[in-house]
C-alpha cells in the first residue's frame, strides 16, 4: 500500500490547445484540495483510460515509473476537453509491504477542446453604420472561426428604436432590450 511521504510534492503542467501553459506546484494539503475540488465538490468528471506503463525502475528504496493516460474532462456527461497526460511517479520502499509517495509529476496536453470561452471581436466604423463581429470558438483539435457583418441604424430617435440587418433578416431592437423580427417593414415576432 503507498501513501505520501511527509515531504510529497505535486507538479502539473498543462499545455493547453492555444499552446499556453499552465502550471500547479504543491504540497500533500493542496494536492488533497485539488483532489476534492476536482471530484466531490465539482460538477465535471475526468474519464482517464491507462493507454501504457512507459517505464518503472527500481533502485535500491526508489521506484520510479512513467505513465502514459489519456483523459477526457466532462461537465454533465458532455466532453470539454480531450488529451494525454504523462505521469511520473516517484516512491520510497519504507520496508517490504510499504511505499510512500515522494512526488507526482502531470504533464497534461490538450489534444481536443468542444467548449471553452469564445472570443468575440467587434470592428464598427465611425463612418459607416456597418458592424462586423468575427467569434472564435474551440472545433476539436483547432479553433474556428466565423465572421458576421451586420448594419445597425436609428429608426426613431424619440423612442431610441433601432433597425439591424443580418444577411437577409431585419429586427427592430427597442429600448427596453426587446428584438423584434420584421417581415416586409412589418413587426411579425418577438425574439427576445
Amino acid at each position: 500500500m503507498a501513501v505520501t511521504d511527509p515531504g510529497f510534492t505535486f507538479e502539473i503542467n498543462t499545455v493547453v490547445l492555444s499552446g499556453n501553459k499552465k502550471s500547479r506546484r504543491d504540497n500533500v494539503t493542496d494536492w488533497l484540495q485539488f483532489l476534492r475540488r476536482m471530484h466531490v465538490e465539482g460538477s465535471s468528471d475526468v474519464v482517464r483510460t491507462f493507454k501504457k506503463m512507459e517505464a518503472i525502475h527500481q533502485c535500491s528504496h526508489t521506484i520510479y515509473a512513467n505513465i502514459h493516460i489519456e483523459f477526457t474532462w466532462q461537465l454533465k456527461g458532455k466532453d470539454l476537453v480531450r488529451g494525454d497526460e504523462h505521469r511520473s511517479v516517484l516512491l520510497r520502499k519504507v520496508d517490504e509491504t510499504q511505499r510512500r509517495i515522494v512526488n507526482i509529476r502531470s504533464l497534461m496536453i490538450e489534444t481536443e477542446k468542444f467548449r471553452e470561452t469564445c472570443l468575440c471581436e467587434i470592428l464598427a466604423s465611425k463612418n459607416s453604420s456597418n458592424v462586423s463581429a468575427k467569434i472564435t470558438m474551440p472545433a476539436g483539435s483547432n479553433y474556428r472561426a466565423s465572421t458576421v457583418v451586420f448594419e445597425i441604424q436609428e429608426c426613431d430617435p424619440l423612442q431610441k428604436t433601432y433597425l439591424i440587418r443580418i444577411s437577409n433578416y431585419e429586427f427592430k431592437w427597442m429600448a427596453t432590450g426587446q428584438l423584434y423580427l420584421l417581415k416586409n417593414d412589418k413587426q411579425c415576432g418577438k425574439v427576445s
